[in-house]
């Protein structure tokens, strides 16, 4: 399975990249919303990327996502926007939000911290 994921804007000067998500009906709950994993998933598959753009190799070593509002179907995707926001040794610091097309809800953020290889 793959999540279809798309990369929607990139800024290297910002350090923050933007990324869509198809809410397909394989990625629902009993209760018929995203699961979130999947959220947490398009999150780490954002982060990643822009992880890999913006500083040298590193890898997830802490992902911790904060859920505040139920992705229905109707949603059609979710948008995931990463910024990188530091960098302490060989930590590296970032954000993410994920939000419905026009940002005006959202659905989940995100800390992470990934380690350089």
């Amino acid at each position: 399975m793959t999540m279809e994921g798309k990369i929607t804007d990139f800024d290297p000067g910002a350090k923050c990249i933007s990324c869509s998500f198809p809410v397909r009906p394989d990625q629902l709950n009993p209760f018929g919303m995203m699961q979130g994993g999947i959220i947490s998933a398009a999150i780490d598959n954002t982060i990643g990327p822009l992880s890999m753009l913006v500083a040298p190799p590193s890898i997830t070593r802490k992902l911790e996502v904060k859920y505040y509002k139920a992705v229905e179907p109707a949603a059609g995707k979710i948008f995931i926007t990463a910024k990188l926001i530091g960098q302490k040794k060989r930590f590296l610091f970032f954000e993410a939000v994920a939000e419905n097309e026009d940002k005006s809800v959202i659905f989940a953020s995100a800390e992470a911290m990934h380690w350089m290889l």
